[in-house]
């Protein structure tokens, strides 16, 4: 197997990581994540090295435990204010100025907004802690999204909305060409600059057609002609396969801050209390397009949107990985399920919140989307710098690469592909129903994923991997 040669290889040539602290920039930052490691040759970066240390300690600490669940839950308010009240509302706009079709959105800018999380993490990843977390949370949380996303927008659609498949075929497609494109890269254990480059030209290359979607359309499909195949009529008419409507007329009020919810339940009035100071943050640095003096600045909101939800992800990874720090759950673990989740939190809520109003191919799209944007760009991006202006110590061979630590994330990226398939097969059983049947088909689906990605994890078919270095 490769990955057995790349480590007998890594033995012939030792890789040196010893980070002394030379009173450099670069050195204080990588002494600081880095703790005490003397060299990391014959190990890899544990995950909770790649956050601060402030809640870490040799012990075990339950009271570190709670308050990092507490805070999380804070956090998630957060982003959930973010993504209803600033971000999908500036999505909406920019794409009605453009005269985007709801899927082509959510399949766009919807998409790169909410994936704004994924790419700063592999960033971080990719340059200081170099080690795996940033692509094991990207296919971790791919599959997150094609699976678990589409399963709480079918919940939230209740008895169900009827979908187009051509937006399903065409973003699935390009899911599917992209993650095959991403395990044969991987299958040798590096990723070397040119394969990152196709990588990011696979991205630009799906831009192209999303923007020319409407051209296509006209000459392959013809709307006076019935589809010949049952499976792909849709139950119902099509609701959000149009052109984006004036979110003006939305009839969606923003935050009053002098409104006291006195005739609503103390539930209610209680979530008004505690999202009061995250509603004030916001306010002073977003611009609300939902007011009127803020719908000309739709761009600055959408930029300050990403910051945030960038901002409030990272946050809510590094809770996470104390928990999972505490409670003893391996990091390969962490990255491809409990830090997957977190990330793709905001597509989860902008998804959950598009649905609601009625945009299913816009809400699935979002999804699928984001797994494009996330392989082709966030991961690919990265990983051609890197591999061009910081290469490694190694052979010359391998000297623009970078290295694939996981001996199982390949496995776990071919699983991706049937991901993408059982999610079509699940649309078109339902004939692009999106409602429970798609919703429970997809949520078991990916219960059984994780199951696969733990065993995978655990080693049961591969020799396990070098060990993680000891935090100290």
């Amino acid at each position: 197997m490769s990955f057995k040669i790349n480590k007998l290889f890594n033995k012939c040539y030792p890789m040196d990581f010893t980070y002394k602290n030379d009173g450099d920039i670069s050195s204080l930052i990588r002494s600081f994540f880095h703790r005490n490691h003397e060299n990391v040759a014959n190990c890899t970066i544990s995950g909770i090295d790649a956050f601060p240390n402030w809640f870490t300690e040799t012990g075990t600490r339950y009271d570190y435990v709670l308050l990092c669940l507490v805070i999380n839950m804070y956090l998630f308010l957060g982003v959930a204010i973010v993504c209803d009240e600033y971000c999908v509302p500036s999505v909406e706009r920019l794409c009605y100025k453009l005269n985007m079709s709801y899927d082509v959105a959510g399949a766009t800018f919807l998409a790169m907004a909410t994936s704004a999380p994924e790419f700063f993490v592999n960033l971080y990843a990719t340059f200081l802690t170099e080690g795996d977390m940033g692509i094991g949370t990207i296919v971790g949380s791919s599959t997150f999204n094609s699976l678990a996303i589409t399963a709480f927008c079918g919940f939230s659609a209740g008895m169900g909305i009827s979908l187009d498949w051509w937006p399903l075929s065409r973003d699935l497609l390009w899911n599917t060409l992209n993650i095959i494109l991403l395990a044969l890269f991987m299958f040798d254990g590096y990723i070397f600059w040119y394969e990152a480059a196709i990588l990011i030209t696979s991205f630009f290359i799906n831009i192209i057609n999303l923007s020319l979607d409407a051209v296509i359309q006209k000459k392959i499909r013809d709307p006076e002609k019935p589809c010949p195949c049952i499976c792909y009529v849709p139950r119902g008419p099509v609701q959000d396969f149009v052109k984006m409507l004036d979110p003006d007329h939305s009839g969606e009020e923003s935050f009053n801050f002098s409104r006291w919810p006195k005739n609503d339940n103390k539930w209610v009035k209680f979530i008004w209390c505690i999202s009061y100071p995250l509603e004030v943050l916001m306010f002073l640095t977003i611009p609300n397009v939902r007011r009127d003096w803020g719908r000309k600045y739709y761009m600055l909101g959408l930029i300050m949107s990403i910051i945030w939800i960038s901002i409030l992800t990272y946050l809510i990874s590094w809770m996470l990985t104390v928990v999972g720090y505490y409670l003893q759950i391996p990091d390969s673990i962490m990255g491809i399920t409990i830090l997957a989740i977190g990330t793709s939190i905001p597509e989860a809520i902008s998804s959950v919140i598009v649905t609601k109003k009625g945009y299913g191919s816009m809400a699935v799209c979002n999804a699928v989307g984001s797994n494009n944007f996330n392989i082709s760009f966030c991961l690919g991006v990265p990983w051609l710098f890197k591999a061009i202006f910081m290469p490694a110590n190694l052979h010359h061979q391998y000297q623009y690469a970078i290295s694939i630590n996981s001996a199982s994330i390949f496995y776990s990226t071919a699983i991706l592909v049937a991901s993408c398939l059982i999610l079509y097969a699940s649309f078109l059983a339902t004939r692009f129903q999106l409602g429970f049947g798609v919703a429970i088909i997809c949520l078991i689906s990916y219960l059984v994923y994780i199951v696969l990605a733990v065993t995978l994890e655990m080693y049961v078919f591969e020799e396990q991997n070098l060990p993680h270095c000891p935090h100290t």
